[in-house]
């Protein structure tokens, strides 16, 4: 079963499933929930474009930052919009939740190269100078997995974050898009923005088990066009499959012990821009944005900017 919801007036900056919502943020300045039926639950608005958000790990909030320089929380019953951690000096570009009863709530990154980890019930958060700047953040576990502007990874152990398990450079040609972590927290992914893709073991000795491959490359007169892979997620239940969606308006499902792609869904509307795969591993969400500057003709007769296209009912492994 498929079923769009949306849309935005913007390019979708994140999407993360819960067990009930599902959460999208956007260049609109506007973070929102729908359920599993695309039906809306709530939009809350902002004075900038929103960057980046996770739920609490109790779901009844959302975290959310963006260019207000400040972590958001939204309440989700409620609706009710309040400042936790301390404010910033740029935008909070990375959001993400901690483990479930960890001595805080969030991890939250700015474009300046500050980490801050807070407790939604104190005030103020603590802050932590990462060099280089993080692109891209996830946890899973008791992991942390930070993508750095040098194309390299930190790795931190949650229960002691003031001190990185290790730092290692990917094998990868271009900066970094999207990290993401496996659910146990033992293995990441990081893609590139031209199609290279990197699993890797979330230990300090670089394992044999490491390895790299090429997706969403398309071929031409003269080759293939390499394309930025925005969209990752592994399977909650199965570490070995791997969801990889692309600016070639495709998403890919791959078995990563076989090394080999088993599924995917090709020329969707836009490119996809993120997606995420629900905790009971049955449904998945797509984030379908229509970038101004890898618009075709066709995606610019289209009205509707960015989507989120939901995909029910679907057997991943």
């Amino acid at each position: 079963m498929e079923i769009t919801a949306g849309p935005h007036g913007d390019t979708i900056s994140k999407v993360c499933c819960g067990s009930r919502y599902i959460l999208t943020t956007s260049w609109d300045s506007t973070a929102a929930l729908c359920n599993y039926d695309g039906r809306s639950a709530l939009r809350a608005t902002f004075d900038g474009p929103v960057l980046s958000g996770c739920f609490s790990s109790d779901e009844s909030r959302l975290f959310v930052g963006s260019t207000e320089k400040r972590v958001a929380m939204v309440d989700i019953e409620s609706s009710k919009i309040s400042g936790v951690g301390s404010v910033f000096s740029a935008p909070v570009s990375q959001v993400c939740p901690n483990a479930p009863g960890g001595p805080w709530s969030l991890i939250a990154a700015s474009q300046d190269g500050h980490l801050q980890t807070i407790d939604a019930r104190q005030p103020g958060g603590i802050s932590y100078k990462i060099d280089p700047k993080v692109v891209c953040a996830d946890t899973a576990s008791n992991t942390l997995v930070l993508g750095l502007e040098d194309r390299g990874v930190q790795v931190l152990d949650l229960r002691q974050i003031s001190k990185p398990l290790f730092t290692r450079k990917l094998n990868l040609e271009h900066p970094l898009a999207q990290v993401r972590c496996s659910v146990d927290g033992k293995i990441f992914a990081a893609s590139s923005l031209a199609s290279r893709i990197v699993v890797e073991k979330a230990e300090p000795q670089p394992s044999a088990e490491n390895f790299l491959f090429r997706a969403h490359r398309v071929a031409t007169d003269n080759g293939y066009d390499a394309h930025a892979v925005f969209g990752l997620a592994f399977h909650p239940l199965d570490n070995n499959i791997l969801v990889t969606g692309g600016t070639d308006c495709s998403v890919a499902v791959w078995d990563l012990k076989k090394r080999e792609c088993i599924n995917s869904y090709c020329n969707l509307l836009y490119n996809v821009s993120g997606l995420d795969v629900s905790p009971a591993g049955d449904s998945m969400a797509i984030a379908l944005s229509s970038m101004p500057y890898l618009r075709t003709p066709a995606q610019s007769k289209n009205s509707n900017p960015s989507t989120l296209l939901i995909k029910k009912n679907i057997k991943l492994v």
